[in-house]
C-alpha cells in the first residue's frame, strides 16, 4: 500500500509541476491568492503524509475536503476548476492515511 501511496503522490507531484509552468510563463503567480494558498497547504499535506508527520498532517490536511469542495463550488473557470481537480487525490491520500491510522490504533 506504500508502494501506491509513493507513486500517486509522485504523479501528483508530476502533474503540479506541469501545471505550475508553462510556455506562457509562471501561470503559478497568475491564480487567485485564495487558490493559491490552497495549493500551498495541499502539497504542505502531502508532504506530510509522505513523511508521516502528524503536526504537518494535523495543520495541513484537517479540512482539506471541505476547503477544496468550497473552492470548486466558488470558482466556474474551468483552468482553475482543472487545477483543483488534481487535488482530488490529496484528499483520497488523507482519508487513506487517516483509515490506516485509525485500523493501527485498534
Amino acid at each position: 500500500m506504500n508502494d501506491k501511496l509513493s507513486l500517486i503522490v509522485f504523479i501528483t507531484f508530476l502533474v503540479l509541476r506541469s501545471v505550475d509552468v508553462n510556455a506562457a510563463g509562471n501561470t503559478y503567480y497568475k491564480l487567485p491568492e485564495e487558490i493559491r494558498g490552497f495549493v500551498d497547504v495541499a502539497d504542505s499535506c502531502e508532504y506530510g503524509i509522505s513523511i508521516n508527520d502528524e503536526y504537518f498532517i494535523k495543520e495541513n490536511c484537517s479540512d482539506i475536503e471541505g476547503e477544496l469542495n468550497s473552492l470548486k463550488g466558488k470558482y466556474s473557470d474551468k483552468y482553475i476548476l482543472s487545477i483543483l481537480s488534481i487535488y482530488d487525490d490529496t484528499v483520497i491520500i488523507y482519508l487513506d492515511y487517516k483509515k490506516r491510522k485509525n485500523c493501527a490504533v485498534k
